[in-house]
């Protein structure tokens, strides 16, 4: 891996915190948190759709670790929801990354 950028700020503002880190490759969801009085209002989707969108773009994998940090989210609910927008389980079967344990990543569509 030769370089990676963190592009969060391409995505937070003032009710969602974002990282994300661009590789070579792919592009790792790190972490997105979303004010908890705005929660459940769709600020989480459309920071996850403009990712999808951005990584299409530049034709790349996005990959997560789908990690339930709060006991209000059960890790299957969490894999549910990232399932919506064609994220599919690492079953080490197909994306392998050495360097993260992410369970879950969604193929680049192209436009």
């Amino acid at each position: 891996m030769k370089d990676i950028a963190f592009i969060g700020e391409k995505f937070s503002n003032e009710n969602v915190y974002v990282e994300v880190l661009e590789c070579e490759d792919f592009i790792r969801i790190e972490k997105i948190l979303v004010k908890s009085i705005l929660r459940n209002q769709g600020h989480g989707t459309k920071v996850i759709n403009n990712i999808i969108e951005y990584a299409d773009t530049k034709n790349k994998i996005v990959v997560l670790c789908a990690d339930p940090k709060e006991r209000r989210w059960s890790l299957k609910r969490l894999m549910n929801f990232y399932k919506r927008f064609g994220f599919i389980e690492n079953k080490n079967d197909k994306f392998i990354n050495r360097f993260w344990n992410d369970n879950m990543y969604r193929l680049p569509i192209s436009k």
